[in-house]
This record gives C-alpha cells, structure tokens and sequence, in this order.
C-alpha cells in the first residue's frame, strides 16, 4: 500500500498522490505543483531528509520501480515553486520494488522487492543487499508488510511470517546490511 502523503522536514511542503501522479503543494499558499506526468500509476511518496528530493515508486515498463525527483535549482528553496524538477531511477529489477523507506541518515532505502523480500539500497553506489530474505515473509496484499528503521540507519525492524507458519506473525529486528 504505502504512503500517499508525506510531510516536508520543515514543514513547508505536502507531497501526495492523487490520481497516480506525485504533487507538492505549500502549506502556507494555496501553490501546488505536479512533479509526474506519466501514463503509469505513482504511489509511496516520501520527502528525503533535505526536503529537496523525493521517493516515490512508478509502475514503469510493466514493473514497480524506485524513483526519486529532486529540485534542480540549487537556489530553489520548495517544490511547489521550482521551475525545473529532475527525475531518476534510483532502482529497477526483474522483480517490484515497492514501499521505499528513507534511511534517517538518507544515504539509504529500504524496500520491498518482489513483495516479501526486504532488501536495502545504497543511494550513492546505488547496490543492494537482501536484509531480510523472502523465506521469511509471504505477501497476500500491498502494504500487508511493514517495516521501519532505527535511528542509527543501521538495524531495520519487521512484522514477518514465516513462509512455514503463515498464520503466526512475528516482529524482527536485523541488521540493514544482510550480515544476520
């Protein structure tokens, strides 16, 4: 499912997806910019910690796939008033990428790919690693998965089921690295 809202850092700022498509709209003006216009569905629309990049997720060439749009006026200050937004794939696979999460320190993303793998990139390097492998969760619907980090950007915690007990779901807590 993900999020379809997300709150500037400072404030100043909503992103949010309406009719398939991210927009940013002010909080003191009534200013809203569209940032995608595709003919493919948007949706898990978050703002980075610099308040000038957001994550959002796009059904592109018949797959969900990560993205990110940024200012591209370093003297822009806000999305609902830039003149120029840039867009690029932080993330495409054979297989969906959905529900992008920001790291708090921002250099990462966790998100889940082909629905029940956890699997986390590095944004400057752009390689991925598996947290929390598929044999550990089963998928019935969008957004039934949920995960967050910790503070440190290091750890990751998740609701997950066993693939051989469906029905009993538990809460992990594991390294975003893959290491355990």
């Amino acid at each position: 499912k993900g999020t379809e809202f997300s709150v500037s850092p400072n404030g100043k700022e909503v992103a949010f997806v309406a009719r398939g498509e991210v927009f940013v709209t002010s909080s003191d003006f009534s200013t809203t910019r569209r940032i995608t216009n595709t003919p493919e569905a948007e949706r898990s629309v978050s703002f980075h910690k610099d308040g000038r990049t957001l994550l959002y997720t796009s059904e592109r060439e018949s797959r969900w796939q990560l993205f990110e749009a940024s200012i591209a006026d370093k003297g822009e200050k806000y999305f609902f008033s830039s003149t120029q937004v840039t867009e690029k794939s932080l993330h495409s696979a054979n297989s969906e990428s959905y529900q992008p999460v920001y790291s708090p320190d921002g250099k990462k993303v966790a998100f889940l790919s082909g629905r029940d793998e956890i699997q986390v990139i590095n944004r400057k390097t752009k390689k991925t690693n598996v947290a929390l492998g598929k044999q550990h969760n089963y998928s019935y619907a969008d957004g039934d998965i949920t995960f967050s980090w910790s503070a440190d950007s290091n750890w990751l915690s998740a609701d997950y089921a066993p693939r051989q007990r469906l029905f009993i779901t538990n809460i992990g807590v594991f390294p975003a690295d893959g290491s355990a």
